[in-house]
Parts: structure tokens; C-alpha cells; sequence
């Protein structure tokens, strides 16, 4: 048995005989999320190659979990207390994804493939749905709106073929919202926290 410790982590890595491929992978997901290790040194650390540390670093990257073969069982490891941690993150960010979710846990030397993730929050009755969108409006907007309609409610067939209409809509997603899923549960697609904003045009929007 050996022992390497980093000089940036005091939690030393022991490699031991029977060492696995499983334990080596998540050895290199646990260097990769500390600051100032580079490739070569993790490589050397958890006794893998450049090239293999480099396809682990892909693989968490696309799937949240750095196993390179196909598993017949992901392990569980969700307890109380990472399951309070996924609550708040619920909480905070509904529209987190799996594997946004996935980093944040890794940062608190939590462990867990996407597979285990979306099997406990399907325990909590939570699934990943497209967000709904509505306009932005202030009360202001919403006046004015009601008004209008107030105002057009009794207007008959040939006032309305008057109206030159257009077909042309541009509107802006806030920030890097766009086109994001959200986790909450059925029936709640509406709810407040639920809907993502959209602004009429911006400097970035798209034409409908």
C-alpha cells in the first residue's frame, strides 16, 4: 500500500494493490475539482495515464460520472444529508441540471451518477420539464393591456380586418436561460418560479 498526498489537499489518497478501475476513476474526478493540479500531476497521482485521465476528464464532463465502462449497478450514495443538499439546490435553482447538480456535490467530495440523481428526485415527485415562458410585465404593462382589451372587447368582423396585422414577434430570453429545463413537480408548470421571463426585444432575441 501507498500513500500520495497532494500539496494543495490534505486529504491524502491511498492507492492500494487491489486498486480498481471504479475507485481510480472517481480518485481523478476528486483531483480534477481541485485548483492548481494539472493533467500530468493528477495522471501520476491516481497512477493512470495522461491520455486515460484525459477521457475520464471528457466523459464527467458530458455525463457526470467518470466511470469509462459500462456499469451493472450505479452504487448508491445518497443519504440524509446529501439529500438535504439536493433540496437546497431545488430550492435555490430550480433550473439547475443534473450535471450542475452533479458539480455542485462533487465540490462537498459528494459522488453520484446522474442515474442515482434523477431516481431521487424522482422520490421527490420532481421531473426535468421545459420551462415555461411569459412576457415580463410590469404593472404598468398590465394596465395598459387590460385597457386595450376593455377598449376593443365590442369591435365587430370588419373593424377587425382593418387591422394590418404582422406576423413578426421578436423577444429575448433572460440571460443564459434560454431554452432551459426545470426541475419541479406535475401540474406546477405555471407556478411563479416555474416560468422564465421573456423581454420584447433586447440586444439578442430572435424573429417569429
Amino acid at each position: 500500500m501507498s500513500a500520495r498526498i497532494s500539496i494543495d489537499c490534505t486529504r491524502p489518497l491511498i492507492i492500494t494493490e487491489d486498486e480498481t478501475k471504479e475507485s481510480k476513476a472517481w480518485g481523478t474526478l476528486f483531483y480534477l475539482t481541485r485548483p492548481h493540479h494539472m493533467i500530468r500531476e493528477i495522471a501520476e497521482l491516481v497512477e493512470l495515464s495522461k491520455s486515460t485521465m484525459q477521457d475520464i476528464k471528457a466523459k464527467t464532463d458530458n455525463d457526470g460520472s467518470p466511470l469509462l465502462y459500462n456499469q451493472t449497478g450505479c452504487p448508491l450514495k445518497i443519504n440524509e444529508g446529501t439529500e438535504g443538499h439536493l433540496k437546497r439546490i431545488f430550492r435555490e435553482d430550480p433550473f439547475a441540471s443534473y450535471k450542475e447538480i452533479n458539480t455542485e456535490l462533487t465540490k462537498l467530495d459528494i459522488f453520484v451518477c446522474i442515474e442515482i440523481l434523477r431516481s431521487t428526485y424522482d422520490r421527490f415527485d420532481s421531473k426535468s420539464y421545459r420551462a415555461a415562458h411569459k412576457p415580463r410585465l410590469t404593472a404598468r404593462h398590465r394596465k395598459s393591456r387590460l385597457r386595450w382589451t376593455k377598449e376593443h372587447l365590442n369591435w365587430t368582423g370588419d373593424q377587425w380586418r382593418n387591422v394590418v396585422w404582422s406576423d413578426e414577434l421578436r423577444s429575448c430570453m433572460e440571460g443564459s436561460k434560454r431554452g432551459k429545463r426545470i426541475l419541479r413537480k406535475e401540474g406546477n408548470r405555471y407556478d411563479e418560479r416555474s416560468i422564465l421571463s421573456t423581454v420584447k426585444w433586447g440586444s439578442d432575441g430572435a424573429m417569429a
